[in-house]
């Protein structure tokens, strides 16, 4: 069975002679497999540009089925990454940028003009209840204070993200108020005290022109709005809610819009710095569990003496600890001992990370903060020298004083094994990885 985003001249292109034996081989694997082809091209321009490198391992955001992201190298498909991830309420991002539920295990993609890249997530729980539902008595509360008027919400007014006619409209004014005592909002009380707090929706203007408006946890805090295109606004709260309040609406702080008409739909509150992708709630809050990927037995396509990563990733700029890349001892893991690894890791400054580890202890080493959210890092190491590039300019360049002495022969994107446990979850996305 063919997957979506295939066109027949795809077909025609791969069969051809002249297209490189080994991405026939890809393509011909996938298809076998009754797995789903999303970007044939992405993978013919990683396998050409990595050609002068001859990668052993080369993944690509191309082709997967549920539990599988299937990489380009090796051919034979011993290089093809697990993915596990229980449940159905994370979502995953279509080719047209509407977005639907994943199904357990599938492996999920996010889209930039037209191209995809592996989305990677920690678990994350979203506390906002009816997430899709602004009319529902009791949950969200339309209110006025002031010189701000009642709301007025509209159902089923728009297409929303997920390309069902379930957006609403939201319609504020202030009446010309401008105190914080002034307010035209929706309003939901959260029913469990939170430290440091995330709040987002999907919101597009109704008709061109700015505005202006909250997305808070029991403050005034606003976003800008400029497009009549879906967009995904958000604010941060730092420190402790006692009480939790989500407002979607008007307030009368300084900078605000006197009136609003705008479309919404997808509210989510959830604990953390960072707004992540969508879950949806009905009458209980909803949690979404961590992508697992992972490479087991694969210490033929690891460089064990010596090697290089390169990994194409969108860190987002978001300030958070987050694991890229991790080479482990698979055994280590099993036996839940001190874990032997090389890693790539964002910290909570945007810094590149570096991580190696052995049965003695472990060594870090960091540059400064990068300012671009979409870079390529290639790291080659040996027991001699650690160099690690981002964008192609050298990052850090270092003798390691710890280097792993045992074999590694397993590959995690997004996460790493330490001591008993999963943990440091990546919240970013891949495009291409490959090792040599």
């Amino acid at each position: 069975m063919l997957g979506i985003g295939v066109r027949l001249p795809l077909l025609a292109r791969v069969a051809n002679s002249r297209y490189p034996a080994p991405l026939r081989t890809f393509w011909q694997r996938v298809r076998a497999d009754s797995g789903t082809m999303i970007y044939m091209d992405g993978a013919t321009a990683a396998y050409r540009a990595t050609l002068a490198v001859s990668p052993s391992l080369l993944t690509t955001a191309s082709a997967y089925k549920a539990g599988v992201i299937y990489s380009v190298l090796p051919t034979d498909g011993s290089g093809d990454f697990a993915v596990v991830r229980a449940g159905t309420t994370a979502y995953t991002q279509n080719p047209d940028g509407t977005w639907r539920p994943a199904a357990a295990n599938e492996p999920r993609y996010t889209y930039e003009n037209g191209v995809p890249a592996i989305l990677v997530e920690a678990s994350g729980q979203n506390l906002a209840l009816r997430s899709e539902g602004f009319d529902v008595s009791g949950t969200w509360i339309p209110t006025s204070q002031g010189l701000g008027s009642v709301p007025i919400v509209t159902p089923n007014y728009t297409t929303s993200p997920d390309g069902l006619n379930n957006g609403f409209r939201l319609q504020s004014n202030l009446n010309g108020g401008t105190t914080s005592n002034d307010r035209s909002w929706l309003v939901q009380n959260i029913s469990s005290a939170q430290t440091n707090t995330a709040q987002s929706v999907y919101a597009k203007l109704n008709s061109s022109g700015t505005a202006v408006f909250s997305v808070a946890n029991n403050d005034g805090a606003l976003v800008t709005l400029t497009s009549t295109d879906w967009v995904r606004v958000a604010t941060i709260r730092t420190g402790a809610s006692a009480n939790p309040s989500f407002r979607i609406g008007l307030v009368g702080v300084s900078g605000a819009s006197n009136t609003i008409d705008i479309s919404i739909w997808g509210a989510q509150l959830e604990t953390g710095s960072v707004a992540t992708s969508y879950i949806k709630t009905t009458t209980a809050a909803e949690t979404r569990n961590a992508d697992v990927i992972s490479k087991t037995g694969a210490s033929a396509l690891i460089g064990q003496t010596e090697g290089t990563i390169y990994v194409t990733t969108d860190i987002q700029l978001i300030n958070t600890l987050g694991c890229i890349i991790s080479i482990n001892n698979e055994e280590d893991e099993t036996n839940q001992d001190i874990v032997t690894s090389i890693r790539l890791f964002r910290d909570n400054q945007n810094k590149i990370t570096t991580y190696t580890s052995d049965s003695v202890g472990f060594e870090t080493k960091q540059g400064a903060a990068v300012t671009s959210a979409v870079i390529l890092i290639e790291m080659s190491y040996s027991a001699s020298r650690i160099v690690v590039k981002v964008n192609g300019l050298t990052y850090l360049d270092f003798v390691p004083t710890i280097y792993p002495i045992k074999t590694l022969d397993i590959v995690r994107i997004g996460s790493r094994f330490n001591q008993r446990s999963l943990g440091a979850f990546y919240n970013g996305s891949i495009s291409n990885l490959y090792l040599k």
